[in-house]
């Protein structure tokens, strides 16, 4: 296991405000992402996952779990291996000029944009 990875994420998790899981600044999903996608490379099996996170990284277990789900997708379409297009859909040039930094918003933003989108008649 990465440990400045984990290290970064660590330090992500601890800004991310936990009353209202406000996220302040993308790159602490990217990172919190980076660390969950290099967990499910380690390890495929969620009970074995959870188990670590519980045990190792108790800042990140604070975060629900569809947080760091779609924390890792954030980080997945940094790197350009899901939804590739999510600049282009959301009307921007880069993470840092997304409208929303909240990894669940964004997802579902996202996926409300890029629907409405497809049913756009194109001539």
């Amino acid at each position: 296991m990465n440990i400045e990875i984990q290290q970064v994420a660590r330090d992500a998790a601890k800004k991310i405000e936990r009353k209202a899981r406000t996220v302040k600044d993308i790159n602490d999903v990217i990172a919190i992402g980076a660390m969950m996608d290099q967990l499910e490379k380690s390890f495929p099996s969620t009970k074995l996952r959870g188990q670590y996170i519980q045990q190792n990284l108790p800042e990140l277990a604070e975060l629900d779990s569809p947080f760091r789900s779609n924390s890792r997708w954030v980080y997945r379409t940094y790197i350009g291996k899901e939804d590739a297009d999510i600049l282009e859909v959301m009307g921007v040039r880069s993470f840092s000029e997304l409208p929303y930094t909240h990894p669940t918003v964004l997802r579902q933003r996202y996926r409300e944009r890029k629907a409405a989108l497809g049913n756009v008649v194109t001539e």
